[in-house]
């Protein structure tokens, strides 16, 4: 899941906030 690691890295948080923010992200 590379979006998931991205994600990560720019907002080093909770998994389920970083994927609660990628689905409010288009």
């Amino acid at each position: 899941m590379p979006d998931r690691t991205e994600k990560h890295s720019t907002m080093p948080d909770s998994p389920v906030d970083v994927k609660t923010q990628s689905r409010l992200t288009p």
